[in-house]
């Protein structure tokens, strides 16, 4: 352990076992959203707030504290400064009121605000970060990186929609495909080791990678090579990992979605990809393939190491989710109708992956250091 017990008690008990919480409780709200959907008639309520409380609480409430508490806890010199708990409760209390104010309103002045001030806490992170460990993390980098998009967001009103929607799309690219996955992946290291080459490499794949999502004539190139640099990258770490001691059930599932996610960028980013993988539906499942199959079982390593029946239940049925989210977007893609209902199965996985996950974290809930 790099720090002392003090410190690990705190990030266990203000930082972890709270991130935990959101994580059960993103999982729960995609399934009452999922239920929405299946029976609108017998549910009956709106869901397009939800989903803008579902995908923040996700990033801001369970994937940003867990990773930045994990990185801390294996920090090699330990000088990053915690918080304290005045702060951490503010932090909290900051997720619940912009999660409820999402669920109530969508993007109002309260959860613009509250939502702002989160990412406050993002950018605070990634600088003392750099200050306090003096070591360069390209995950960190990105995220920095990635919060220009939010402060830009103002610009909409001179520019309009266009403006907003391009911003959107630079934040969420490098804060998914960045900070988060690079970071997941950086826990594989031991505390006394420096980031990964490969790591290096995904980092600036992912910058060349934003090419497809603003494609002009001519630019087609600089997509194209960041498909090759990511497949490379990929490559390499997974090759890195392997060599490097066992493989269990968490790990081998995140590197099976990190080869799905660059074997998809790779093919995005010829002429013709972004036409399907920027189609909304396709995102989501891209989007649920990063989250829920490779950032959240790397980190669910860092709570949990033995892989139990509940989690084995919960990892299929989050795989089969993003398989169905695939298959629902090129259906719609391509204007083909459903061969069978989607959306009871799509509720049916999402109930499987939240129950199996829950009943983990419950039987096993003290994260290694």
């Amino acid at each position: 352990m790099s720090i002392n017990k003090t410190k690990y008690s705190f990030i266990l008990s203000w930082i972890l076992q709270p991130a935990a919480l959101a994580l059960g409780a993103t999982l729960a709200m995609g399934a009452g959203i999922r239920a929405a959907w299946a029976f609108p008639l017998q549910i009956g309520f709106e869901t397009p707030t939800w989903v803008h409380a579902h995908s923040h609480l996700a990033i801001m409430g369970w994937l940003f504290p867990a990773l930045a508490g994990l990185m801390v806890m294996r920090a090699p010199l330990g000088r990053f400064p915690l918080p304290g708990r005045f702060l951490m409760g503010a932090f909290w209390a900051l997720v619940v009121v912009m999660t409820a104010a999402f669920a109530r309103e969508g993007y109002a002045p309260l959860s613009i605000l509250t939502s702002t001030l989160l990412t406050g806490f993002m950018g605070a992170f990634g600088y003392l970060w750099l200050v306090h460990e003096r070591r360069s993390d390209p995950a960190v980098w990105l995220m920095l990186l990635s919060l220009i998009g939010p402060l830009a967001l103002g610009g909409g009103a001179v520019y309009g929609p266009a403006w907003i929607r391009g911003w959107v799309t630079f934040y969420l690219h490098l804060h998914l495909n960045g900070w988060v996955v690079l970071a997941a992946l950086g826990l594989e290291r031991k505390a006394s080791e420096r980031v990964h080459p490969s790591l290096w490499v995904m980092a600036g794949a992912t910058l060349l990678l934003l090419e497809p999502h603003y494609r002009v004539p001519g630019t087609a190139w600089v997509g194209m090579m960041g498909g090759l640099l990511q497949a490379v990258g990929a490559a390499w770490f997974m090759a890195w990992r392997v060599r490097r001691g066992p493989v269990d059930t968490w790990l081998g599932v995140a590197l099976a979605a990190l080869a799905g996610k660059s074997a998809l960028q790779w093919a995005g980013s010829w002429p013709g990809g972004p036409e399907w993988m920027l189609v909304h539906d396709w995102r989501i499942g891209f989007t649920h393939l990063i989250l829920l199959l490779l950032a959240t079982p790397l980190v669910l390593r860092g709570y949990v190491r033995r892989v139990d029946g509940a989690a084995v239940w919960a990892l299929s049925g989050s795989a089969f989710m993003v398989a169905l989210l695939f298959l629902q977007g090129a259906l719609r893609y391509a204007a083909w109708p459903e061969p069978f209902p989607l959306a009871p199965i799509l509720f049916l996985t999402g109930m499987v992956a939240t129950l199996g996950l829950a009943t983990t974290l419950i039987r096993q809930h003290r994260p290694t250091s």
